[in-house]
């Protein structure tokens, strides 16, 4: 059985300019680093159901997350009216098994499955410019958008492990 839990408070520790595609974005001391959570927490159980037989889970949950291109809370360079953007939070549970049979001395025989229930999560976001409407219509006039990048979906994993 494994439990982890972290608090993550990265932040820049100087003022500058960080240039962020068509943006410049303001830093300044305590500005959030975007892309990581604040809270992230880790568990994993793992038991034997019968000699050589193990199962095991693991769940993760993370806090939302700032995007690249927002950490001053600004939609634009010159804008007024602060807006955070952020990624939500997510849990994810994975699942393992692996038998071990007694009479093949270095054999294994194993399944994963990552992602159990399916869960569509965002693993980076970043503020940008697009020259597309929501409905992918090229509109020749840039305005900002948020762009990301999915998480990778459910998957499953079945070998055979050989030790000599």
């Amino acid at each position: 059985m494994g439990l982890g839990y972290s608090y993550l408070e990265a932040t820049y520790q100087a003022e500058g300019v960080l240039r962020q595609g068509e943006r410049n974005v303001n830093i300044t001391p305590g500005t959030r680093l975007a892309g990581l959570p604040k809270h992230q927490l880790k568990l994993a159980l793992d038991g034997e159901l019968s000699p050589g037989w193990t199962v095991g889970l693991d769940a993760q949950l993370l806090s939302s997350r700032g995007v690249t291109g927002n950490e001053d809370g600004l939609l634009a360079d010159g804008a007024d009216e602060p807006v955070r953007l952020k990624l939500p939070g997510y849990g994810l549970l994975n699942l393992r098994t692996s038998w071990k049979p007694t009479k093949l001395k270095g054999v294994e025989l194993f399944a994963n499955v990552r992602n159990v229930f399916n869960r569509q999560t965002q693993s980076f976001g970043a503020l940008a410019e697009t020259q597309f409407d929501a409905q992918g219509r090229y509109t020749g006039e840039g305005t900002e958008a948020l762009f990301v990048a999915p998480g990778a979906p459910r998957s499953l994993q079945v070998g055979l492990r050989i030790r000599m």
